[in-house]
């Protein structure tokens, strides 16, 4: 988080002034949402690092701009579909001169290598990004079992389009993607001489905003939680924002002005502390229930795979559990997920990953749930249950059981 804002600044005096380097670097540091969910070790942060460096280096040291640029989007999926958009509106602005060559070698060389090893995993060179936007498009529905991905982008498009315009936060939306558009036909017609902070701001504002800006006024904790994908927003658009500012009371000869309206600025900032931190602040008791589950599940765990959804408990099962990765598995690769219907199936999927412990908490574990439930319920034995959460052993001898009366 520190280093962000370093870097924050870094942009600002590197592709404008020191001054507007200094503000920009200090107001991202007291950006609320920045300091409140830099403490996570989530992979936002180092996303943003890479994608703040990727600018950073873009003029000087171009190959490894497009080195981190690839990294960004490997440690935060939605950051591969922006520099991808970044990539494809830079190659047409340098018209692939061979002073552009290195930065798009240094993108493409990485996202090669990971693409490459996602494919031999799971067939699917972008898997990240495709099942994320799969799952948006209603892909995990019951009603779409089945469908093609371009079916259902076709309708999720052709429903947006539809809802959109009767909303606020739609038309911010579409003004968003429009401003790309214009603002990229200029990039790559005029050859703007300063492009890159401009170019990196708005594909982060087009591809980030719509994950947190449409549960606004209708579901506000899902809204806050994904309102931390703002802060790249944000850190690009400091510089650009108080450049522009200077300009115009420059311009206008209001720059007596300019001290006042930065103070402003970072005393609003510091001052919505004071209903972030106490709304945030609740939250963590779910954080804290979190733990508590998973020491319960750490004393009934002896060998074998933890079947569980959830980042917090995978974390602590890990870093204090000290479990390998590879004893915890998702629902997510449940015979549920790859259109299986028969119940043996599921059995089959136990048997095969070995799992002894199976943890319910909310909808992810839904299908599973459902069908070991109403056709094998002597196979989950429940040791741990509150308003949140169910902790199973699994039977290994009702599964092997199971297993030879199925043949």
């Amino acid at each position: 988080g520190c280093i962000n804002s370093v870097l924050v600044q870094k942009n600002g005096a590197t592709y404008f002034t020191r001054k507007t380097g200094l503000i920009s670097g200090l107001t991202f540091a007291v950006f609320p949402m920045a300091a409140i969910f830099d403490v996570l070790a989530m992979q936002d942060t180092v996303g943003l690092t890479f994608l703040l460096a990727s600018l950073y280096m873009m003029k000087r040291r171009p190959f490894w701009s497009g080195v981190t640029l690839a990294l960004a989007g490997q440690s935060r999926t939605e950051y591969l579909l922006v520099g991808f958009l970044i990539v494809i509106i830079y190659g047409f602005r340098e018209r692939l001169r061979t002073e552009s060559l290195p930065f798009l070698f240094g993108w493409i060389s990485v996202t090669v290598v990971f693409s490459v090893h996602i494919f031999t995993v799971t067939g699917n060179p972008i898997y990240p990004l495709y099942i994320n936007l799969w799952n948006i498009f209603g892909g995990f529905n019951a009603e779409n079992r089945g469908r093609s991905f371009s079916y259902l982008m076709y309708n999720w498009v052709v429903w947006k389009l539809r809802v959109w315009p009767t909303k606020p936060t739609g038309w911010f939306i579409i003004g968003s993607a429009l401003a790309m558009i214009a603002s990229m036909a200029a990039i790559v017609r005029r050859r703007w001489v300063i492009f890159q902070p401009q170019l990196y701001f708005i594909t982060s504002l087009v591809v980030l905003s719509p994950i947190f800006v449409t549960y606004l006024g209708s579901d506000s904790y899902s809204f806050l939680i994904m309102l931390r994908m703002i802060n790249p927003i944000m850190a690009l658009l400091y510089p650009l924002m108080f450049h522009g500012l200077e300009s115009i009371l420059s311009e206008s000869n209001y720059m007596r002005f300019e001290l006042p309206v930065k103070t402003l600025i970072v005393l609003g900032l510091i001052l919505s502390y004071t209903y972030f931190v106490p709304y945030y602040s609740q939250l963590q008791q779910g954080t804290v229930e979190d733990f508590a589950v998973s020491e319960i599940v750490l004393s009934h765990y002896e060998a074998g795979t933890i079947v569980c959804d959830y980042p917090t408990m995978n974390y602590y099962l890990i870093n204090t559990g000290g479990l390998d990765a590879t004893s915890i598995q998702s629902n997510h690769y449940s015979p549920e997920y790859y259109g299986e219907r028969e119940p043996v199936k599921y059995i089959q999927w136990l048997k095969k990953e070995n799992v002894t412990i199976w943890i319910y908490k909310d909808y992810r574990a839904e299908p599973v749930w459902n069908v070991l439930h109403n056709n094998f319920p002597e196979v989950l034995e429940l040791k741990y249950q509150s308003d949140y959460y169910r902790v199973y052993l699994v039977d290994g001898m009702a599964v092997n059981r199971i297993m030879i009366d199925a043949g």
